[in-house]
């Protein structure tokens, strides 16, 4: 049975022949600090017993093991990601057929969670207690045991049990007389089994307790959101050290991986100085993120990726454009610009592939990155296909710093550290060659990436810093002069329960295993609010009252504490008036006569749907990265070559009337004339299309154009007078397009505008009061002017069911989809055509005068827009909300 010890207790043991064992390097750390801390101002030394986690112990004790012939360990010990690794790779084995429908990296870690559990809380499954999932799991693990033991491998599962088998057998003997067990709130069967093995040996262990709290001041604070959790939080952190800047405090989260980001800009606000003489308080966030996701480990990854796809003979636009503009390496700085431009080029060719000829000759734009990238063209051509994966990170090596990487910045200690890990743990990658055999580059790289993203990097903590911010864990065992514990609510203490779904409930709750019952998370959520109330002799727990419109409550430890209500600091009244002063700036430059406008008739629309999003767009020359793979380029794509197949069709029809296209049509020459028009737009549209995509392209447009052109031979006599035909607004620079007008029997016009969509109602937004769609208002009203009557505005839907819809007189041809139901404020055809013109001028005055108010009549109207957040809608509705 084991003693109890305190610190006192500790110190009288013979340090010659004491273990201390602890849960983790936290509490290992802490230990030997309170031992220096119990020194200060004496002048003398301390023997210090051999203080270490108890996973350092394990392998300590493999490594002793070597030698023995009974308990010698295999030859290679897997860590946690080459364990998963294997795991996953006997689930694929085992599961051929069922693979696709299994999330095998999730399935692999708990599988390993469950071959962990089974081992060390010695759990017993008995053939009728066996569910589906664990007798298939049970499959998997005689498989994976078996792949262990043919390639001679270990994991710290099979390693932990040989060290148990070893002291039992007498194989390990111990060379000292007490063992302190520290951080340790349960005792698992196998780790018990240790503790008893050890007594047969004569050797004592003891629990150590640390000093309790006679008293601590303990209270709850009830707010209104989570985020308003954390402002109050941090103004009283910042309070506290303002107050007593060389006292040690604390703010405990319960979730914080999710909130960390949140935290750093609250407290990066609240702890900044607030007058020149203030001091800067630092702070430590106890999280780490994957190594993979740092800045310049992510950078190196995108280059390693890239260079991958070079080998293999294509690149992914994509992926060199997020190489380029990740930087860290030769001429990054210096070159940013150039580097930038390819990136925004590319995003706008949609070039998903790129040629490595041209993207050689693009590269050599950039001078010094030109240099760097063809000693990494001449370096790869003379790699292997396959190797292992020590003999890969060598040249993973000379290819980053080929690059340059990590480029001519100097590197701050961020930075400093990342690299630092980064070098490391592609050294530690290199070892796993046993697990992995050989690889291509492309493989290779993949694993790296994903060794990289698993891996958990957090920089040192500052030392001066006085305010910690970390997790419940992190928190346990640390002493504080006032914690606050942020999220305390019924959900998170005491956690959901979270049964391995391999092994079956009865089973684990038959052995209370970790995190399988509501009892057992319960006894283990007492034991941390006790350590946080040993920590700390001023202790707040503070929770939201919901969270997005859940309701939450607190938890149940924290029910009987005094309770104080604290409103959100952003809410809270400014008891002093403060003059505010406020402009409304709607007003920009008016356009001047020398300014290009580009943007064709694209620029009074959005001026009509948002004066704000034109003046972005149109003035400032503003608008969202396109993407790489836009699947909406495919309808642009297909909008360009179906406006130049019906183009190309009546430039062969002459003269271009309705008699001759009927001509044509009887004659059976228009189904040829279509097929020759349709060859003609794909070559000049479609060529970096894939050939499959092309050639169904141009089965759907023969279809398409045949049922357009069997429309067109219903209609009353007409003449094609003009194709995209270009024009401008007078007073206005930008050149805009038509696509095609008509001239009716009468004399009077008609503009067709193309649509490749389904037939809809876009048109009817010309009955607003100020409408959208102008495309052909805006030729309407120039028409006008030239005294030339316009009898309607068409648009043309070019889709499998064609159609003809808009408004015009009674001349116009429109199909019977479109019903010719004016509003109520327009009497006839005439009046609206006047209304539309009206508008189109006074858009126009509006855009030449610099108006940029950020107006919306209605959201649906901003569906495409590429600047939403510069117009700050939610702001917006805010104020006019107040």
């Amino acid at each position: 049975m084991g003693l109890s010890c305190d610190f006192n207790q500790l110190l009288q043991l013979e340090s010659t022949e004491t273990l201390v064992l602890t849960v983790n390097n936290r509490f290992a750390r802490r230990l030997l600090a309170q031992l220096q801390h119990s020194l200060l101002g004496q002048k003398k030394a301390m023997a210090v017993p051999d203080i270490m986690p108890f996973s350092a112990w394990l392998r300590q004790v493999n490594d002793d093991l070597t030698f023995s012939d009974n308990k010698a360990p295999a030859a290679y010990l897997l860590d946690s990601f080459s364990r998963l690794y294997v795991w996953e790779q006997v689930i694929y084995e085992q599961e051929p057929e069922q693979s696709l429908l299994i999330d095998v990296p999730q399935a692999a870690k708990m599988a390993a969670e469950a071959d962990q559990l089974i081992d060390e809380w010695g759990l017993q499954i008995e053939p009728e207690t066996h569910t589906g999932d664990s007798a298939r799991f049970m499959q998997w693990r005689q498989a994976y045991r078996a792949h262990l033991e043919q390639y001679d491998l270990d994991d710290v599962n099979r390693a932990t049990e040989r060290v148990a088998q070893a002291l039992e057998a007498g194989d390990y003997i111990p060379t000292w007389r007490h063992v302190v067990l520290v951080g340790f709130h349960e005792i698992s069967p196998r780790l018990q089994r240790m503790l008893d093995a050890l007594l047969m040996h004569g050797v004592r262990y003891y629990f150590y307790r640390a000093e309790t709290r006679d008293q601590t001041h303990c209270e709850r604070i009830q707010t209104s959101s989570p985020d308003a959790e954390w402002r109050l939080a941090a103004r009283w952190a910042a309070q506290q050290l303002r107050e007593n800047p060389q006292g040690c405090y604390a703010i405990v989260a319960l979730e914080l991986e999710q909130q960390a980001a949140f935290a750093h800009r609250v407290l990066a606000h609240e702890l900044a100085p607030r007058t020149a003489g203030d001091k800067f308080f630092a702070w430590n966030i106890a999280v780490g993120r994957p190594l993979g996701q740092w800045p310049l480990v992510r950078a190196a990854l995108n280059w390693l990726t890239v260079l991958t796809q070079v080998h293999a003979g294509e690149v992914r636009g994509a992926t060199m454009g997020a190489a380029l503009l990740s930087g860290y390496c030769v001429g990054a700085q210096t070159e940013k610009s150039q580097r930038a431009r390819l990136d925004v080029l590319w995003r706008t060719q949609q070039k998903n592939r790129l040629d490595l000829v041209q993207l050689d000759e693009a590269i050599q734009n950039c001078e010094q990155l030109g240099v760097a990238w063809r000693a990494v063209r001449d370096y790869l051509k003379g790699l292997t296909t396959a190797l292992t994966v020590s003999q890969w990170v060598p040249h993973l090596r000379e290819l980053l710093r080929l690059l340059g990487f990590p480029g001519d910045v100097s590197l701050d200690s961020h930075n400093y550290q990342a690299m630092k890990a980064f070098d490391q743990r592609l050294t530690q990658f290199g070892r796993l060659a046993p697990i992995f055999g050989a690889l291509t580059l492309t493989q290779v790289v993949q694993m790296l990436a994903r060794f990289m993203h698993e891996t958990l990097f957090q920089p040192q903590r500052d030392a001066s810093a006085r305010l910690d911010v970390l997790g419940l864990l992190e928190a346990e065992g640390g002493q504080w002069d006032a914690i606050w514990v942020i999220g305390v609510t019924d959900q998170v203490l005491p956690a959901t329960p979270s049964p391995n779904p391999f092994i079956p409930y009865a089973v684990l709750r038959a052995a209370q295993a970790p995190r399988s019952t509501p009892e057992r998370e319960l006894q283990w959520a007492r034991g941390m609010f006790q350590a946080l109330q040993n920590a700390t002799p001023h202790l707040i727990c503070s929770y939201a009252c919901q969270d997005n419109g859940q309701a939450l409550r607190p938890s149940p430890l924290i029910e009987g504490l005094p309770e104080q209500i604290c409103p959100d600091p952003l809410t809270t009244t400014i008891s002093k008036g403060v003059r505010l002063a406020q402009l409304e700036d709607h007003q920009g430059p008016p356009v001047q006569k020398d300014e290009k406008i580009y943007g064709g008739t694209a620029v009074l629309d959005r001026q009509a749907r948002n004066p704000l999003w034109a003046f972005v767009n149109y003035r400032l020359h503003a608008q969202r990265l396109a993407e790489y793979e836009d699947s909406g380029q495919l309808r642009l794509v297909r909008g360009t070559f179906l406006h130049l197949a019906l183009e190309y069709v009546w430039q062969a029809i002459s003269p271009r009337t309705s008699t001759q296209l009927l001509q044509e049509h009887h004659a059976g020459r228009l189904g040829d004339l279509i097929e020759s028009a349709i060859d003609k737009a794909a070559a000049q549209t479609l060529f970096a299309l894939p050939a499959v995509i092309k050639q169904l392209e141009c089965q759907r447009a023969k279809q398409v154009l045949t049922s357009w052109f069997e429309l067109e031979t219903e209609r009353a006599p007409f003449e094609v007078v003009a194709l995209e035909q270009k024009h401008h607004l007078p007073g206005f620079a930008a050149t805009m397009r038509v696509d095609r007008i008509d001239r009716l029997e009468d004399g009077s016009y008609l503009l067709v505008d193309y649509k490749t969509t389904k037939v809809n109602k876009n048109y009817t937004a010309w009955l607003r009061a100020r409408p959208i769609e102008l495309q052909l208002p805006i030729y309407a009203a120039l028409l006008e002017t030239q005294n030339k009557p316009v009898a309607g505005l068409v648009f043309g839907f070019l889709h499998y069911a064609c159609a003809l819809g808009g408004y015009g007189g009674d001349q116009a041809p429109l199909t019977s989809t479109e019903t010719k139901q004016f509003s109520q404020q327009f009497r006839d055809w005439d009046e609206l055509k006047q209304h539309l013109q009206t508008q189109v001028w006074a858009l126009k005055d509006e855009f030449l005068q610099g108006v940029a108010r950020n107006q919306v009549i209605d959201p649906n109207d901003l569906r495409y827009c590429d600047v939403l957040p510069f117009l700050r809608l939610e702001q917006e509705y805010e104020q006019d909300e107040t």
